[in-house]
């Protein structure tokens, strides 16, 4: 009697060749899972990156704002304050960045433009009053793009008598010589984003323009020339 001759019949080749088939397609489903992943991941860790990064900005010149006072007699007379905006739109002096030299003050502005783009503008403080003629023009920059809504609050500390104090949340701060005792910005992203922005809340460190003298009479500051 003849024994049969090892091998692999047509039908177990075909199996095998599914198996194999059917692994590789796992393989592949699993690899472009992982990249997916990696993808997402990235994308959030780039656009957390994105936001902790304006956060960070936006609270240096929050902090640093400096309160210059108008004065008819000074060289600051008919400027704006040192800190003054609504809900939208917010403007402040504070110390030039290192990219700018370090050097002086310069007039900030901060809003969400058209396009939705967190922008911060910024130009030459001579004493409290944009310089104009500044041989540099006003520059701007983007910090934070595709933005649905920006609001911005005020917090104003106001005194009720017996050392009582009472904390009230304005949405804008106009023509008042004194900074807030906190600023308050939200963003908001349009349903489809994901993107979150944790609530800053930011409080100014600068008291008093260092070239008031305070004047007991009137009780407000006086400008030294």
């Amino acid at each position: 009697m003849k024994s049969r001759a090892a091998g692999f019949t047509l039908i177990e080749m075909l199996v095998a060749l599914a198996l194999v088939a059917l692994m590789s397609v796992a393989m592949l489903e699993a690899y472009r899972f992982s990249q997916r992943t990696l993808l997402q991941t990235t994308r959030v860790e780039a656009t957390a990156h994105d936001i902790a990064g304006a956060q960070r900005l936006l609270r240096r010149l929050i902090e640093h704002a400096y309160p210059f006072e108008s004065t008819d007699a000074g060289r600051s007379a008919g400027a704006p304050h040192g800190l003054a905006g609504d809900s939208r739109k917010l403007e402040l002096s504070a110390p030039a960045s290192a990219h700018l030299g370090g050097v002086g003050h310069y007039r900030y502005s901060i809003e969400l433009n058209q396009d939705g783009a967190l922008e911060v503008s910024w130009l030459l403080d001579r004493n409290g009053t944009p310089a104009s003629d500044a041989p540099t023009a006003t520059q701007h920059e983007a910090i934070l793009s595709g933005a649905a809504s920006i609001a911005i609050d005020y917090l104003e500390l106001i005194e009720r008598g017996s050392g009582q104090i009472e904390p009230n949340w304005r949405d804008n701060w106009i023509d008042k010589s004194d900074l807030p005792a906190l600023v308050r910005i939200r963003v908001v992203f349009p349903p489809n984003d994901r993107r979150q922005w944790p609530e800053l809340i930011v409080a100014p460190r600068i008291s008093a323009d260092a070239n008031c003298v305070f004047d007991v009479v009137s009780q407000v500051c006086r400008i030294t020339s």
